[in-house]
């Protein structure tokens, strides 16, 4: 699982070293946003492994007070865990005017490099598990 989710984010650093096109002279094209979003949760291994350690664990627990335990854990959680990406989502659509040009270039460059770091982390972690 590290291996692929580690293919898929140097994929995504990739991504992040091409030409960025201005939106007059862009195709009109349907970003994939939501599906590259979607693809990298699933191949992320530490979801996976939060659910089967301390997740399933802690749901456990709050299902032996009771369904009410369980069901406000899980509300809770989910509700901090999407509300801090939306928190993400709105603070950076709020931002994107002062991004323009070179500067933004430059910021998913910077970013491009941090994924490939991210990806080679994966990519390690997954060798150390074959091995």
């Amino acid at each position: 699982m590290s291996i692929a989710g580690g293919a898929f984010v140097l994929y995504l650093a990739w991504d992040g070293f091409r030409p960025v096109r201005v939106a007059a002279e862009a195709p009109a094209e349907q970003p994939r946003s939501w599906f590259k979003g979607i693809l990298t949760n699933l191949l992320n291994p530490h979801p996976w492994l939060f659910w089967l350690t301390v997740g399933a664990a802690t749901l456990a627990k709050a299902m032996a007070q009771g369904w009410l335990a369980a069901a406000a854990f899980l509300c809770g959680f989910y509700l901090l865990l999407v509300g801090s990406k939306v928190l993400v989502v709105l603070l950076a659509a709020r931002s994107r005017d002062l991004l323009a040009g070179r500067p933004y270039r430059v910021v998913m460059r910077v970013l491009a490099v941090l994924l490939a770091f991210f990806a080679l982390l994966l990519f390690r972690e997954g060798w150390k598990h074959l091995g």
